[in-house]
């Protein structure tokens, strides 16, 4: 039975830490759905040391990074440069890894809002 106190997110996240030791002498890996990005379950499964695999929503809000080239004007540094349209990536700032018939792959470090 769920804990009325804890998100599913957080739920799960406290399945997979309890089951840890047997989890990891099968892979240091887990893949997860579209469902799975959420910040409760992210920085838990993060903490110990699992590298999380996920596929992001189609609406995911997505931002470039800032360059880091100051502007000089007053107020905090700038941090992001505008949103990454899925449909119409920036090819200056994303890295092609992969192409063939069936698929592009390109890559690159972008912010993610939870």
């Amino acid at each position: 039975m769920i804990n009325d106190e804890l998100t599913l997110a957080e739920w799960y996240a406290n399945i997979r830490s309890e089951r840890k030791t047997k989890l990891q002498e099968i892979s240091a890996y887990l893949v997860a759905d579209t469902w799975f990005p959420k910040r409760s379950f992210v920085d838990k499964v993060m903490a110990e040391d699992v590298h999380l695999f996920c596929r992001l929503r189609d609406d995911s809000d997505l931002h470039y990074l800032h360059d880091g080239k100051s502007t000089a004007k007053r107020g905090g540094p700038k941090k992001y440069q505008g949103k990454v349209e899925h449909s119409n990536i920036r090819k200056d700032y994303f890295t092609l890894e992969s192409c063939d018939d069936q698929s592009i792959i390109n890559s690159a470090i972008v912010y993610s809002k939870f």
